[in-house]
């Protein structure tokens, strides 16, 4: 993170993105652009681009259900994102993946709330047991995309 504020090679990218007021996801845009442009050396950025195969995956940190997918939606979809709630707590819970797209807080609140509970009980045991909660946290999904395997130090 220091390197990603402090940086002289990111300044220039902050500036433009923070200045335009119209960009919706200034921070998504930031991050994703640190990370796949290694020439900018920011830690952990990926050296070469993403295999087709791991494109049509989605984004594999990030839970979403897009309308264009054809998936089931329970609840709605506001611009094509699928709003999660209740319905979707245990497939969550479930998931590989690390962060999950597009929750409201208005919408089905009790949701976030189970989430919030799970995750916190889950640091919890992992405190106890003093390592990583293997049956949580499934690393297998990310071991062999190409950005795991060929990223800067």
């Amino acid at each position: 993170m220091d390197f990603a504020l402090h940086s002289p090679a990111t300044q220039p990218l902050l500036d433009v993105i923070f200045s335009n007021k119209r960009l919706q996801n200034p921070d998504e845009f930031f991050f994703q652009t640190i990370a796949f442009n290694p020439h900018i050396r920011a830690p952990g950025a990926c050296l070469y681009t993403s295999m087709p195969s791991e494109l049509s995956m989605g984004y594999p940190a990030r839970y979403v259900i897009w309308s264009q997918q054809m998936s089931f939606c329970p609840t709605k979809y506001v611009r094509w994102v699928c709003i999660l709630g209740s319905p979707h707590v245990p497939e969550l819970r479930r998931t590989f993946h690390l962060f999950a797209n597009k929750m409201h807080a208005d919408y089905y609140p009790e949701a976030y709330d189970c989430m919030e509970q799970w995750y916190f009980t889950r640091l919890q045991r992992e405190w106890k047991i003093g390592h990583v909660d293997w049956e949580a946290f499934q690393p297998w999904a990310y071991r062999f995309l190409t950005c795991s395997r060929y990223h800067l130090d």
